[in-house]
């Protein structure tokens, strides 16, 4: 009889009846079974998509996928609106093929030792002002801007990664608001000067920005490796200069943020938000892009995003059948590889009060190397890190913490634009140790498919520990904070201050 037992027992596990708590937590593995992960990573990866970049027909089918699989699985629209798509206007710009500076007996050319990175056309003999770095109100006090080109080094003091490059946005609205007509930033010579006429020098996606049109001024970036030029200004902080360019020329298209909602069961916590996201953009199709051929010339991100998504789906389905204390917003993010823009968007026009949102565990990755574990980023920045912990342990993987800190991974992915006004926020990431090697050899390229090397029994494991570890999140007795010393607490503060 014992026998007989413990068959119906199996039988009664493997129908998906069977709920299993550890921890407070309840869940059912085969609410999150490896033919729909196998299913799901197999479209949202395939040539069909044609790498799902915004803009391009690939995406909008990933899209309308996502919604359908948020709609079979009863995840709500958010009650402030009234669709799963959050559209935002953009903007693809594209720099001038020819473009050409002269002064101080030089002369630089698009492309050449010349980048313009933004603005308009400009074509005129002007007069140049040379400010150092120019990153304070101070140092405009007493100069004379209006009508001239205004010359600095890139970035400001102490300044490093990044945020020398979002303080270039600040410096081109310091020196419209003091008149300039252009604004020239020279990289020190440790910068990587290809590196910059690669990333700057394509056709990018920008927000579209209606209140900038007709106020922007041209913005250069400009080679300097010997830093003769530098060292000629420092005598010369003044001088005449003649601009040629006839500027970026744009086309607007849309794109959509995915947005569902789930109910939380504790009317206590019922303002108490956890965000799960996870991008869906990849960077395209294409013989233009580099690494791309004739033979193969789509970027189908198996990894990069698409693991991300299957893992968000299989949250999505799990939270909706096994509700947490808490509500869950799920968001499927677009412009991801366009600099973090779908999620920028979205907590500059979020249908949530954001000091209501006290969590952001964000889903994305390069690749899989090691399939014993998931990565965490961020992971000791915050007190979820052991629901998190928990929750990844249950689905048979370990957690593991940030193997590259030197590479500022936090601030390269959606969860910063939480992070930065405030909201806890950590970053899942399938498991790996450096990031080089067998990462690298599929991270933007077009052989990151499903392939032989791909793991589906991995990405299963994964996608339950994505699960689970929000569900943990979402049912811990007291709200997620950031850690002592975090410097985002001073933002947390101000945002929570009224709770």
């Amino acid at each position: 009889m014992g026998n007989n037992i413990f068959s119906y027992f199996i039988i009664f596990l493997a129908s998906g009846l069977f709920t299993c708590t550890r921890n407070g937590i309840s869940y059912k593995n085969s609410n999150i079974t490896v033919e729909e992960i196998k299913s799901n990573i197999e479209y949202l990866a395939s040539d069909e998509l044609m790498g799902r970049e915004p803009g391009h027909p690939g995406i909008e089918k990933a899209a309308n996928y996502i919604t359908e699989k948020f709609k079979s699985y009863g995840v709500k629209i958010i009650p402030a609106t009234s669709s799963y798509f959050q559209k935002i206007k953009f903007e693809k710009a594209a720099p001038p093929h020819e473009a050409s500076l002269s002064f101080l007996n030089s002369d630089f050319r698009q492309n050449e030792n010349l980048i313009q990175i933004a603005g308009p056309s400009l074509t005129k003999n002007l007069e140049f002002v040379y400010l150092d770095y120019a990153a304070t109100a101070e140092e405009y006090a007493g100069i004379s801007l209006k009508n001239k080109i205004l010359i600095t080094k890139l970035g400001g003091p102490g300044l490093t990664g990044r945020s020398i490059f979002n303080f270039s946005d600040e410096k081109n609205i310091l020196a419209q608001q003091n008149g300039a007509l252009a604004l020239i930033e020279i990289p020190a010579n440790t910068f990587d000067w290809n590196g910059l006429a690669s990333y700057f020098g394509h056709t990018r996606t920008i927000l579209s920005n209606p209140e900038s049109k007709g106020s922007e001024i041209p913005h250069f970036y400009l080679s300097d490796p010997e830093e003769k030029i530098t060292e000629k200004l420092k005598n010369n902080s003044d001088g005449a200069i003649r601009i040629d360019t006839p500027g970026f020329a744009s086309d607007s298209f849309y794109s959509s943020n995915i947005m569902g909602f789930i109910p939380g069961t504790n009317p206590e916590k019922s303002d108490e938000f956890i965000v799960l996201c996870a991008h869906y953009d990849h960077i395209g199709a294409g013989l233009h892009k580099r690494g791309a051929s004739v033979a193969d010339s789509i970027f189908n991100g198996a990894r990069d995003n698409g693991m991300g998504v299957v893992a968000l789906l299989a949250a999505a389905k799990h939270l909706a059948q096994n509700p947490a204390q808490r509500p869950v917003l799920v968001l499927a993010l677009t412009a991801e590889e366009s600099g973090l823009q779908g999620s920028r968007f979205f907590t500059t026009n979020s249908p949530i009060l954001l000091k209501n949102i006290v969590f952001a565990l964000n889903n994305d990755g390069a690749g899989m190397t090691d399939d014993k574990i998931a990565t965490l980023v961020g992971f000791e920045k915050t007190t979820a890190k052991e629901a998190i912990r928990q929750g990844v342990k249950q689905a048979g993987l370990l957690a593991a913490s940030d193997p590259v800190p030197h590479m500022n991974l936090f601030e390269r992915s959606d969860n910063i634009s939480f992070a930065k006004l405030g909201i806890p926020a950590t970053t899942m990431s399938p498991g790996f140790h450096q990031f080089s090697g067998a990462l690298s050899e599929k991270y933007h390229k077009v052989n990151d498919e499903v392939d032989a090397d791909f793991s589906i029994d991995y990405l299963h494991k994964y996608s339950l520990a994505y699960a689970f570890a929000a569900q943990a999140i979402a049912n811990m007795d007291n709200k997620p904070e950031w850690v002592d010393g975090e410097k985002y607490q001073a933002a947390a503060s101000e945002l929570y201050k009224n709770d």
